[in-house]
């Protein structure tokens, strides 16, 4: 299944690195963290596709997509021409990622499948949720307190 996006906003991260947010109207983009949605369009008499990992929390009626700009990437190029207002087609959310939790530590490690250069965006989402879904517990001495202890 594909939507066609509305691009709501972009902004410059770095000189190669561009931030969108994209509205579906009437629709809730829900996901786990570290799913990702697939950019569409013709290139030549080619269908070009590619993933990328929203990096914004789900729940929301926008996605957010943090992409670099690769001199020889065609989506990457492609959607860092895209002004607001400018449609794009993506795909459904979808994708396995897998987050192992370590005793120890403050959030898991995060990989998909067997590839390691999958990038940040996967961590950035799941960076955001993992505190949510997973709050820090109190050690029975007390004196262990979360940011949120203070709120």
């Amino acid at each position: 299944m594909t939507h066609e996006a509305k691009v709501v906003d972009t902004y410059q991260i770095t000189p190669r690195v561009k931030g969108f947010r994209l509205r579906v109207p009437g629709h809730e983009f829900e996901y786990d963290p570290g799913q990702h949605t697939t950019i569409r369009f013709e290139s030549g008499n080619e269908r070009i596709v590619r993933p990328y990992t929203p990096t914004n929390l789900p729940g929301s009626e926008e996605l957010a997509l943090t992409i670099k700009r690769y001199d020889d990437g065609l989506a990457s190029s492609y959607m860092h021409q895209k002004r607001p207002g400018d449609t794009v087609e993506i795909g459904s959310i979808e994708g396995a990622i897998t987050r192992r939790h370590e005793p120890r530590r403050r959030f898991p490690r995060v990989r998909h499948g067997p590839h390691t250069d999958d990038g940040d965006a996967p961590a950035v989402s799941a960076r955001g949720h993992w505190p949510r879904a997973h709050p820090p517990r109190r050690e029975a001495s007390g004196d262990h307190h979360s940011p949120r202890d203070a709120q």
